[in-house]
């Protein structure tokens, strides 16, 4: 499971039960959810959205509406980590992409690693962690 907060509302992501909000009150259904996704990973971004790494795909929310980043379509993404205005996007088989939301731009690395599990950085370095340590 793993957990977000943006504001008043806490969202939940369950392995096949699919992503819900806690408004303090009462628990809903996000919209569009679908139990079938796994969502591994939750992240808020600096402008208040919420992305949603599933097994099929990348998902942003602005409070308002759900849009799929349709060149992420169909991949595993594995986890996903905000480092100034970059979104760095883990994948189960197909590296790791450094994705600029501003102009959907993207960079493509590790394009021949074992699946990357977690990322995190510090000021200067950014980490990839791979199963098995790869």
């Amino acid at each position: 499971m793993m957990l977000a907060r943006l504001n008043h509302t806490l969202y939940l992501a369950m392995k096949n039960v699919g992503l819900y909000e806690w408004n303090g009150e009462n628990f809903t259904s996000s919209p569009n959810n679908d139990p079938n996704l796994i969502h591994c990973q939750l992240l808020f971004t600096y402008d208040d959205r919420l992305w949603v790494g599933t097994t099929n795909g990348l998902f942003q929310f602005d409070r308002i509406q759900w849009q799929k980043i349709e060149i992420f379509d169909k991949k595993n993404i594995t986890a996903v980590y905000t480092q100034s205005n970059i979104i760095w996007i883990a994948t189960q088989n197909d590296g790791l992409y450094a994705y600029q939301p501003q102009d959907q731009n993207y960079r493509q690395f590790l394009t021949n690693s074992a699946p990357i599990t977690s990322i995190f950085s510090t000021e200067k370095i950014l980490f990839a962690g791979m199963y098995k340590g790869d």
